[in-house]
Protein backbone atom coordinates (compact mmCIF):
# COMPACT_ATOMS: atom_id res chain seq x y z
CA UNK A 1 0.00 0.00 0.00
CA UNK A 2 1.48 3.31 -1.09
CA UNK A 3 2.18 5.95 2.02
CA UNK A 4 1.12 9.14 1.74
CA UNK A 5 2.57 12.10 0.31
CA UNK A 6 3.57 15.30 2.44
CA UNK A 7 3.32 19.05 1.71
CA UNK A 8 5.13 21.28 3.87
CA UNK A 9 5.45 25.45 3.11
CA UNK A 10 8.37 26.59 5.18
CA UNK A 11 9.10 30.49 6.07
CA UNK A 12 12.10 32.20 7.70
CA UNK A 13 12.20 35.77 8.48
CA UNK A 14 9.09 37.09 7.81
CA UNK A 15 10.17 41.04 8.97
CA UNK A 16 6.67 42.03 9.34
CA UNK A 17 6.14 45.79 8.88
CA UNK A 18 10.00 46.46 9.10
CA UNK A 19 10.86 49.33 6.64
CA UNK A 20 12.33 48.61 3.16
CA UNK A 21 15.66 50.60 2.41
CA UNK A 22 17.24 52.43 -0.51
CA UNK A 23 14.05 52.66 -2.09
CA UNK A 24 14.41 57.02 -2.00
CA UNK A 25 14.29 56.96 -5.85
CA UNK A 26 10.36 55.30 -5.96
CA UNK A 27 7.37 57.96 -6.38
CA UNK A 28 4.41 58.66 -4.13
CA UNK A 29 2.59 56.03 -6.24
CA UNK A 30 4.55 53.40 -5.04
CA UNK A 31 5.16 54.10 -1.14
CA UNK A 32 1.77 52.25 -0.35
CA UNK A 33 3.33 49.06 -1.89
CA UNK A 34 6.90 49.94 -0.35
CA UNK A 35 4.92 50.52 3.31
CA UNK A 36 2.92 47.12 3.05
CA UNK A 37 5.40 44.94 1.47
CA UNK A 38 6.03 43.14 4.61
CA UNK A 39 3.02 42.22 5.25
CA UNK A 40 1.67 42.08 1.60
CA UNK A 41 4.48 38.91 1.97
CA UNK A 42 2.94 37.12 4.42
CA UNK A 43 -0.70 37.81 3.04
CA UNK A 44 0.64 36.22 -0.10
CA UNK A 45 2.57 32.87 1.58
CA UNK A 46 -1.11 32.24 3.79
CA UNK A 47 -3.02 32.39 0.31
CA UNK A 48 -0.65 30.05 -1.07
CA UNK A 49 -0.63 27.72 1.68
CA UNK A 50 -4.43 27.25 1.31
CA UNK A 51 -4.55 26.65 -2.00
CA UNK A 52 -1.87 24.53 -2.11
CA UNK A 53 -2.84 22.89 -0.18
CA UNK A 54 -0.33 21.96 2.67
CA UNK A 55 -0.19 19.80 5.59
CA UNK A 56 1.52 22.32 7.87
CA UNK A 57 2.94 25.89 7.87
CA UNK A 58 6.26 26.00 10.02
CA UNK A 59 7.24 29.27 10.94
CA UNK A 60 11.64 29.01 11.14
CA UNK A 61 12.93 32.77 11.87
CA UNK A 62 11.99 35.97 13.01
CA UNK A 63 8.92 38.41 13.06
CA UNK A 64 10.63 41.11 12.51
CA UNK A 65 14.25 42.68 13.17
CA UNK A 66 13.52 45.47 15.66
CA UNK A 67 10.07 45.54 17.91
CA UNK A 68 6.45 44.45 16.78
CA UNK A 69 4.26 47.04 15.63
CA UNK A 70 0.82 46.27 16.44
CA UNK A 71 -0.10 45.82 12.54
CA UNK A 72 2.48 43.12 12.46
CA UNK A 73 0.83 41.50 15.54
CA UNK A 74 -2.70 41.56 13.62
CA UNK A 75 -1.69 40.56 10.70
CA UNK A 76 -0.07 37.44 11.65
CA UNK A 77 -3.03 36.74 13.92
CA UNK A 78 -5.16 36.68 11.66
CA UNK A 79 -2.88 34.41 8.87
CA UNK A 80 -2.63 31.95 11.65
CA UNK A 81 -5.88 31.80 12.64
CA UNK A 82 -7.19 31.62 8.75
CA UNK A 83 -5.31 28.27 8.45
CA UNK A 84 -6.25 26.67 11.37
CA UNK A 85 -10.03 27.43 10.48
CA UNK A 86 -8.85 25.57 6.98
CA UNK A 87 -7.48 22.77 9.32
CA UNK A 88 -3.62 23.83 8.25
CA UNK A 89 -1.69 23.16 11.36
CA UNK A 90 1.06 25.47 12.30
CA UNK A 91 3.97 25.53 14.19
CA UNK A 92 6.42 27.93 15.08
CA UNK A 93 10.06 27.90 15.70
CA UNK A 94 10.84 31.24 17.41
CA UNK A 95 14.23 32.73 17.67
CA UNK A 96 13.36 35.24 20.44
CA UNK A 97 10.87 34.42 22.80
CA UNK A 98 10.29 37.77 23.56
CA UNK A 99 8.40 37.72 19.98
CA UNK A 100 6.15 35.42 21.94
CA UNK A 101 5.21 36.92 24.79
CA UNK A 102 4.49 40.29 22.88
CA UNK A 103 2.22 38.27 20.98
CA UNK A 104 0.41 36.78 24.17
CA UNK A 105 -0.05 40.03 26.06
CA UNK A 106 -1.91 41.86 22.68
CA UNK A 107 -3.84 38.79 22.45
CA UNK A 108 -2.33 38.12 19.13
CA UNK A 109 -1.22 33.87 19.93
CA UNK A 110 -3.80 32.09 18.11
CA UNK A 111 -4.50 29.06 20.69
CA UNK A 112 -4.24 26.31 18.29
CA UNK A 113 0.02 27.43 17.08
CA UNK A 114 2.17 25.03 18.18
CA UNK A 115 5.27 26.75 19.25
CA UNK A 116 8.26 25.11 19.64
CA UNK A 117 10.72 25.96 22.52
CA UNK A 118 13.18 24.20 24.25
CA UNK A 119 12.39 25.61 27.39
CA UNK A 120 8.94 27.42 27.71
CA UNK A 121 6.56 25.21 25.42
CA UNK A 122 6.79 21.55 23.14
CA UNK A 123 9.70 20.92 20.92
CA UNK A 124 8.15 18.94 18.59
CA UNK A 125 4.70 18.60 16.18
CA UNK A 126 4.10 14.98 14.74
CA UNK A 127 1.88 14.58 11.63
CA UNK A 128 -0.19 11.18 11.38
CA UNK A 129 -2.32 10.08 7.97
CA UNK A 130 -3.51 7.02 8.02
CA UNK A 131 -6.10 5.18 6.23
CA UNK A 132 -9.21 2.87 7.08
CA UNK A 133 -9.75 -1.28 5.77
CA UNK A 134 -12.06 -2.92 4.66
CA UNK A 135 -12.10 -4.94 7.56
CA UNK A 136 -12.45 -1.38 9.63
CA UNK A 137 -8.93 -1.44 11.01
CA UNK A 138 -6.82 1.69 10.45
CA UNK A 139 -3.48 1.14 8.39
CA UNK A 140 -0.87 3.87 9.17
CA UNK A 141 -0.20 5.56 5.84
CA UNK A 142 3.13 8.01 6.62
CA UNK A 143 4.23 10.32 9.72
CA UNK A 144 6.64 12.89 9.76
CA UNK A 145 8.25 14.49 12.75
CA UNK A 146 9.26 18.06 13.03
CA UNK A 147 11.48 18.93 16.05
CA UNK A 148 14.03 21.42 17.56
CA UNK A 149 17.58 19.63 17.44
CA UNK A 150 18.88 21.37 20.70
CA UNK A 151 15.92 19.87 22.12
CA UNK A 152 15.68 16.25 20.70
CA UNK A 153 13.52 14.55 23.00
CA UNK A 154 12.69 11.24 20.36
CA UNK A 155 14.90 8.59 20.08
CA UNK A 156 14.88 7.97 16.37
CA UNK A 157 16.41 4.50 16.36
CA UNK A 158 14.34 3.17 19.15
CA UNK A 159 11.58 4.05 17.91
CA UNK A 160 12.01 2.62 14.11
CA UNK A 161 13.40 -0.73 16.44
CA UNK A 162 10.35 -0.63 18.52
CA UNK A 163 8.03 -2.46 16.24
CA UNK A 164 8.85 -5.51 14.29
CA UNK A 165 8.77 -3.20 10.87
CA UNK A 166 9.41 0.40 10.42
CA UNK A 167 6.53 2.23 9.70
CA UNK A 168 5.90 4.00 6.12
CA UNK A 169 6.43 7.48 5.30
CA UNK A 170 8.67 7.80 8.60
CA UNK A 171 10.09 11.02 7.86
CA UNK A 172 12.34 13.11 10.31
CA UNK A 173 13.01 16.86 9.95
CA UNK A 174 15.23 18.57 12.46
CA UNK A 175 14.93 22.56 13.14
CA UNK A 176 18.25 24.48 14.68
CA UNK A 177 19.27 28.28 14.94
CA UNK A 178 22.39 28.04 13.83
CA UNK A 179 23.45 29.03 10.19
CA UNK A 180 24.47 26.17 7.90
CA UNK A 181 27.10 27.41 6.13
CA UNK A 182 29.87 25.99 8.25
CA UNK A 183 29.39 22.58 6.46
CA UNK A 184 31.99 21.14 3.84
CA UNK A 185 31.57 18.91 1.34
CA UNK A 186 35.17 17.45 2.31
CA UNK A 187 34.33 17.19 6.27
CA UNK A 188 34.83 13.17 7.21
CA UNK A 189 33.14 14.18 10.82
CA UNK A 190 29.34 12.61 11.47
CA UNK A 191 27.66 15.05 12.92
CA UNK A 192 25.21 12.06 15.22
CA UNK A 193 22.90 14.65 15.97
CA UNK A 194 22.06 15.57 12.40
CA UNK A 195 22.41 12.18 10.75
CA UNK A 196 18.89 11.23 12.21
CA UNK A 197 17.04 13.58 9.57
CA UNK A 198 16.79 13.77 6.13
CA UNK A 199 16.06 17.47 5.99
CA UNK A 200 17.50 20.40 8.70
CA UNK A 201 15.94 23.64 8.49
CA UNK A 202 17.60 26.90 9.43
CA UNK A 203 15.73 29.72 10.17
CA UNK A 204 19.52 31.70 11.52
CA UNK A 205 19.94 33.44 7.63
CA UNK A 206 18.11 35.83 5.26
CA UNK A 207 19.58 34.32 2.46
CA UNK A 208 17.23 31.63 0.91
CA UNK A 209 20.58 28.61 0.49
CA UNK A 210 20.28 24.91 0.25
CA UNK A 211 23.00 21.88 0.57
CA UNK A 212 23.95 18.67 1.27
CA UNK A 213 25.84 17.27 3.64
CA UNK A 214 26.37 13.24 3.56
CA UNK A 215 22.75 11.70 4.22
CA UNK A 216 21.29 15.35 5.07
CA UNK A 217 19.86 17.90 2.77
CA UNK A 218 20.22 21.16 4.70
CA UNK A 219 18.46 24.39 4.37
CA UNK A 220 17.74 27.67 4.61
CA UNK A 221 14.29 29.63 3.91
CA UNK A 222 15.33 32.77 3.75
CA UNK A 223 13.23 35.99 4.23
CA UNK A 224 9.84 36.32 2.72
CA UNK A 225 10.46 39.86 2.00
CA UNK A 226 14.47 41.31 1.56
CA UNK A 227 14.86 44.86 3.33
CA UNK A 228 17.83 45.54 1.18
CA UNK A 229 19.79 45.57 -1.81
CA UNK A 230 21.70 43.11 0.60
CA UNK A 231 19.81 40.22 0.06
CA UNK A 232 19.61 40.32 -4.07
CA UNK A 233 16.58 38.54 -5.90
CA UNK A 234 12.71 37.38 -4.86
CA UNK A 235 12.01 36.71 -1.22
CA UNK A 236 9.95 33.24 -0.85
CA UNK A 237 8.69 30.73 1.84
CA UNK A 238 9.64 27.21 0.68
CA UNK A 239 7.39 24.19 -0.38
CA UNK A 240 8.69 20.86 0.61
CA UNK A 241 7.07 17.77 -0.90
CA UNK A 242 8.05 14.24 0.85
CA UNK A 243 7.02 11.29 -1.28
CA UNK A 244 5.51 7.84 -0.53
CA UNK A 245 9.69 6.66 -0.55
CA UNK A 246 10.69 9.52 1.31
CA UNK A 247 12.15 11.23 -0.85
CA UNK A 248 12.34 15.16 -0.52
CA UNK A 249 11.86 17.95 -3.26
CA UNK A 250 11.89 21.63 -2.45
CA UNK A 251 10.06 24.40 -4.71
CA UNK A 252 10.30 28.29 -3.96
CA UNK A 253 6.90 29.59 -3.42
CA UNK A 254 7.28 33.60 -4.26
CA UNK A 255 5.83 36.30 -1.98
CA UNK A 256 7.76 39.01 -2.23
CA UNK A 257 5.82 42.17 -3.83
CA UNK A 258 9.18 44.66 -3.90
CA UNK A 259 11.80 42.65 -5.71
CA UNK A 260 15.48 43.81 -6.03
CA UNK A 261 18.07 42.93 -8.74
CA UNK A 262 21.44 44.03 -9.84
CA UNK A 263 22.24 44.47 -14.06
CA UNK A 264 26.47 44.68 -14.73
CA UNK A 265 27.36 46.67 -18.00
CA UNK A 266 30.76 46.59 -19.39
CA UNK A 267 31.91 49.83 -21.29
CA UNK A 268 33.79 48.48 -24.35
CA UNK A 269 36.74 50.66 -25.85
CA UNK A 270 35.35 53.20 -28.80
CA UNK A 271 31.25 52.35 -27.73
CA UNK A 272 28.69 54.61 -28.54
CA UNK A 273 26.30 56.27 -26.39
CA UNK A 274 23.11 54.58 -29.31
CA UNK A 275 24.92 50.85 -28.59
CA UNK A 276 25.66 51.18 -24.55
CA UNK A 277 21.94 51.82 -24.88
CA UNK A 278 21.02 49.32 -26.80
CA UNK A 279 22.87 46.60 -24.78
CA UNK A 280 20.95 47.80 -21.69
CA UNK A 281 17.76 47.15 -23.42
CA UNK A 282 18.70 43.52 -24.36
CA UNK A 283 20.44 43.14 -20.70
CA UNK A 284 16.92 44.03 -19.38
CA UNK A 285 14.68 41.64 -21.60
CA UNK A 286 16.90 39.08 -21.21
CA UNK A 287 16.23 39.50 -17.26
CA UNK A 288 12.88 39.68 -17.34
CA UNK A 289 12.71 36.37 -19.81
CA UNK A 290 15.13 34.64 -17.65
CA UNK A 291 12.48 34.74 -14.34
CA UNK A 292 8.86 34.14 -14.58
CA UNK A 293 6.51 36.99 -13.22
CA UNK A 294 5.39 36.53 -9.35
CA UNK A 295 3.44 38.64 -7.17
CA UNK A 296 5.66 41.73 -7.58
CA UNK A 297 4.66 44.94 -8.24
CA UNK A 298 7.64 47.34 -7.53
CA UNK A 299 11.20 46.45 -9.46
CA UNK A 300 14.05 47.99 -8.04
CA UNK A 301 16.97 47.46 -11.00
CA UNK A 302 20.96 48.88 -10.09
CA UNK A 303 22.61 49.52 -12.60
CA UNK A 304 26.24 49.34 -12.44
CA UNK A 305 28.21 50.58 -15.56
CA UNK A 306 31.80 49.69 -15.56
CA UNK A 307 34.71 50.87 -17.58
CA UNK A 308 37.80 52.42 -17.98
CA UNK A 309 37.63 55.91 -16.71
CA UNK A 310 38.71 57.30 -20.10
CA UNK A 311 35.79 55.61 -21.47
CA UNK A 312 33.19 56.33 -18.75
CA UNK A 313 34.12 60.31 -19.18
CA UNK A 314 32.25 60.21 -22.59
CA UNK A 315 28.95 58.84 -20.79
CA UNK A 316 26.87 60.96 -18.06
CA UNK A 317 25.08 58.96 -15.24
CA UNK A 318 21.79 61.55 -15.45
CA UNK A 319 21.62 60.48 -19.60
CA UNK A 320 21.93 57.21 -19.01
CA UNK A 321 19.38 57.08 -16.10
CA UNK A 322 16.97 59.00 -18.35
CA UNK A 323 17.58 56.44 -21.01
CA UNK A 324 16.90 53.82 -19.00
CA UNK A 325 14.44 54.95 -16.75
CA UNK A 326 12.50 54.96 -19.79
CA UNK A 327 12.08 51.42 -20.08
CA UNK A 328 8.96 49.44 -18.79
CA UNK A 329 8.60 46.39 -20.53
CA UNK A 330 6.08 44.78 -17.72
CA UNK A 331 2.35 45.81 -17.03
CA UNK A 332 1.16 46.56 -13.98
CA UNK A 333 4.44 46.17 -12.79
CA UNK A 334 6.19 49.56 -11.89
CA UNK A 335 10.27 49.88 -12.39
CA UNK A 336 12.32 51.94 -10.53
CA UNK A 337 15.80 52.26 -11.96
CA UNK A 338 18.97 53.27 -10.15
CA UNK A 339 22.28 54.18 -12.51
CA UNK A 340 26.31 54.24 -10.67
CA UNK A 341 28.92 54.60 -12.81
CA UNK A 342 32.08 52.44 -11.49
CA UNK A 343 35.84 53.07 -12.59
CA UNK A 344 38.30 50.22 -13.27
CA UNK A 345 42.02 50.57 -13.59
CA UNK A 346 43.80 51.27 -17.01
CA UNK A 347 46.98 49.79 -18.48
CA UNK A 348 46.67 51.62 -22.09
CA UNK A 349 49.97 53.63 -21.86
CA UNK A 350 51.51 51.15 -19.59
CA UNK A 351 55.06 51.66 -21.61
CA UNK A 352 54.75 55.81 -20.10
CA UNK A 353 57.06 56.42 -17.19
CA UNK A 354 54.21 58.05 -15.62
CA UNK A 355 51.76 55.11 -15.66
CA UNK A 356 52.10 54.15 -12.03
CA UNK A 357 51.92 57.19 -10.95
CA UNK A 358 48.17 57.58 -13.11
CA UNK A 359 47.21 54.39 -12.12
CA UNK A 360 47.96 54.82 -7.95
CA UNK A 361 46.00 58.14 -8.30
CA UNK A 362 43.20 56.89 -10.07
CA UNK A 363 42.36 53.87 -7.80
CA UNK A 364 43.09 56.51 -4.64
CA UNK A 365 40.63 58.58 -6.22
CA UNK A 366 38.25 56.00 -6.88
CA UNK A 367 38.71 54.14 -3.23
CA UNK A 368 37.65 57.87 -2.14
CA UNK A 369 34.72 57.85 -3.82
CA UNK A 370 33.61 54.73 -2.69
CA UNK A 371 34.32 55.79 0.66
CA UNK A 372 32.44 58.65 0.16
CA UNK A 373 29.11 56.75 -1.65
CA UNK A 374 28.98 54.61 1.24
CA UNK A 375 29.45 56.89 4.20
CA UNK A 376 26.83 59.57 2.75
CA UNK A 377 24.52 55.94 2.30
CA UNK A 378 25.20 55.42 6.69
CA UNK A 379 24.32 58.70 7.04
CA UNK A 380 20.79 58.71 4.78
CA UNK A 381 20.03 55.57 6.61
CA UNK A 382 20.52 56.76 9.81
CA UNK A 383 17.97 59.94 9.26
CA UNK A 384 15.83 57.43 7.70
CA UNK A 385 15.43 55.49 10.82
CA UNK A 386 15.64 58.74 12.85
CA UNK A 387 12.57 60.12 11.09
CA UNK A 388 10.83 57.10 10.91
CA UNK A 389 10.84 56.16 7.42
CA UNK A 390 7.19 54.55 7.51
CA UNK A 391 5.73 58.20 6.97
CA UNK A 392 5.11 59.53 3.90
CA UNK A 393 6.24 62.78 4.44
CA UNK A 394 10.10 61.24 5.45
CA UNK A 395 10.06 59.27 2.15
CA UNK A 396 9.20 62.14 0.09
CA UNK A 397 11.83 64.81 1.88
CA UNK A 398 14.70 61.96 1.46
CA UNK A 399 14.00 61.74 -2.63
CA UNK A 400 14.90 64.95 -2.80
CA UNK A 401 18.48 65.24 -0.44
CA UNK A 402 21.04 66.34 -2.75
CA UNK A 403 23.76 64.07 -1.06
CA UNK A 404 21.20 61.17 -2.18
CA UNK A 405 22.07 61.83 -5.99
CA UNK A 406 25.69 62.42 -4.77
CA UNK A 407 26.05 59.25 -3.08
CA UNK A 408 25.18 57.55 -6.59
CA UNK A 409 27.42 60.13 -8.65
CA UNK A 410 30.77 60.13 -6.47
CA UNK A 411 33.17 58.25 -8.83
CA UNK A 412 31.63 60.24 -12.06
CA UNK A 413 32.25 63.58 -10.53
CA UNK A 414 35.42 62.93 -8.75
CA UNK A 415 37.32 61.37 -12.26
CA UNK A 416 36.03 64.89 -13.93
CA UNK A 417 37.94 66.56 -11.83
CA UNK A 418 40.57 64.25 -12.20
CA UNK A 419 40.46 65.11 -15.43
CA UNK A 420 40.52 68.76 -14.87
CA UNK A 421 43.37 68.46 -12.97
CA UNK A 422 45.65 66.52 -15.53
CA UNK A 423 44.56 68.90 -18.04
CA UNK A 424 45.57 71.98 -16.04
CA UNK A 425 49.04 70.24 -15.73
CA UNK A 426 49.83 69.24 -18.99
Amino acid sequence: MPGHAWRLLVAGHLNLDDNLWELALAGDEQHEIIRDATLSAFELMIEAAVETPVDLLLLTGTLCTEHLSLRACTTFRDGVELLLEEGIPVAWAPIDFQEVETLQKLDCLPAGISVLDAENGQHSIELDASQETSSGAETMLGTVYCELISATQIDVSQQQDSSDSSPPGLSHIGITHHAIGHLSASQDVVNTEDEKYQLIISGESQRRQTMRHQNTLYHSPGALQGLSSQVIGPGCATLIEIDSQDGIELYPIKTSVVLRQKIKLVVQQEESLEELLQRAEQELSELLDSDPPGPEQLLHLSWEVRGPHTVLLQFSSPELQEFISSLQPIKDVCIVHEVMFAALPTSENSEQSETDEEETSEQFLRLLAEQNANQTALNIETLQQSLGSNSLPAFKLLSEVPHNELCHRATEIGLLAMQDKLLEAG
